[in-house]
């Protein structure tokens, strides 16, 4: 793992267009996604017919199987890393430089032209597993990820937690960046930490 920076803007990539890309805020990520959802959304109801209570609990039920998705996704694909150049590289890309620079807000969503390239392929993947409801379920997936991104981004850019009721979840994520990198992958939940026992003291694997 890269050694810790306390820089608060950093630098991804070398090419100027790249990195102009790479950099977000709330406002650019919400502002992007919220066409995208509503659109979905409209396709399902307007070509597929689907009912409100039925687009309703689609949406719910995606975005509570967010948090799973989120332990996967951290735990098995952004700390995975070998001795390959290539997936170092990923690494860097997709993680590495977040652990080195946690305090660089400018990085802290996944940039927009990713994350609608992620969105497709999910899009996909959802439509060849569940057919059509594929339309609703994506934007409460999505939901999802974007709440999941806001408190990650408020537990890097303000240290300590805004209500007591949250202390743990700050505490626990704090662990997994400057103590126990192995562990703690769970960001807006700890649930999945508990379930596959990553919790970071007195953690063991499944």
């Amino acid at each position: 793992m890269a050694s810790i920076s306390q820089d608060r803007s950093g630098r991804v990539f070398d090419n100027k267009l790249l990195e102009i890309l790479s950099r977000t805020s709330p406002t650019i990520i919400w502002t992007a996604y919220i066409p995208l959802l509503c659109s979905l959304i409209f396709v399902d109801v307007y070509f597929f017919g689907r009912t409100a209570w039925q687009v309703a609990a689609l949406f719910l039920g995606a975005v509570l199987s967010w948090s799973l998705a989120e332990y996967i996704l951290h735990r098995y694909v952004f700390h995975f890393i070998n001795d390959n150049s290539w997936v170092q590289k990923f690494h860097n890309y997709t993680h590495g430089y977040h652990h080195a620079h946690p305090r660089d807000k400018a990085h802290l969503f996944m940039p927009v032209p990713l994350g609608f390239l992620a969105a497709g392929i999910f899009l996909g993947l959802f439509y060849l597993l569940m057919g059509s409801v594929a339309f609703s379920f994506l934007p409460g997936f999505l939901v999802g990820y974007l709440i999941y991104a806001t408190v990650h981004y408020q537990m890097h850019i303000h240290p300590q937690a805004p209500y007591k009721f949250l202390r743990s979840l700050w505490r626990h994520h704090h662990l997994h960046h400057f103590k126990h990198h192995d562990a703690a992958f769970g960001v807006s939940s700890t649930l999945w930490d508990h379930v596959f026992r990553t919790m970071p003291l007195g953690k063991s694997n499944p």
